[in-house]
């Protein structure tokens, strides 16, 4: 598991070219239906990760499940947070610090779980009255540094121009679906 993440961080962090120019949705995002359950989902192609090393950092996931709860979507991000403690608390905290020098603070939406797992979850559809919640502020900004809070510390990466676009691009791919 440590090569494939050495090599996914690799291939994200050298990348020059600008992600996402001339990308379409479906070059980052598939949709599946699992054959036994019949649920379908669409979601990122691969983990996204941002690591400086294969000791710390964060692997991302995204996607949206398409049976509707009272006429709406989730779309949910899952992020594994290593390097600190592996238990994330119901009410842990993850922060984001964007390229605009705007910050956003979201209270993870899963339970308590000592498998370092961090969720971010937002119904599409859903009539929001703050702007600035959850992942719909989060389609319109760029990444420069998220960090997220454990039981004991916490785990912070800076995200490549790269990391940051595809993470957006992402994001409102989902959106569109």
């Amino acid at each position: 598991m440590k090569t494939v993440i050495v090599t996914v961080v690799i291939l994200l962090s050298l990348s020059g070219v600008a992600c996402c120019q001339g990308t379409n949705c479906s070059d980052v995002i598939a949709t599946s239906t699992d054959k036994v359950t019949g649920k379908t989902i669409t979601g990122i192609k691969s983990y996204l990760v941002i690591s400086k090393d294969t000791i710390s950092g964060f692997s991302i996931y995204f996607f949206r499940d398409h049976e509707q709860f009272k006429g709406m979507h989730p779309l949910t991000i899952t992020i594994w947070a290593t390097g600190a403690s592996a238990c994330i608390d119901e009410d842990s905290k993850i922060n984001f610090l964007f390229r605009d020098g705007t910050r956003l603070e979201l209270k993870n939406n899963g339970e308590y779980n000592c498998d370092a797992k961090f969720k971010i979850m937002q119904f599409i559809g859903a009539k929001r009255t703050d702007k600035r919640a959850g992942i719909e502020y989060l389609r319109t900004k760029l990444i420069e540094t998220m960090r997220v809070w454990t039981t004991n510390g916490y785990v912070q990466e800076d995200f490549s121009d790269y990391q940051s676009e595809l993470f957006k691009k992402v994001l409102n791919c989902l959106f569109e679906q």
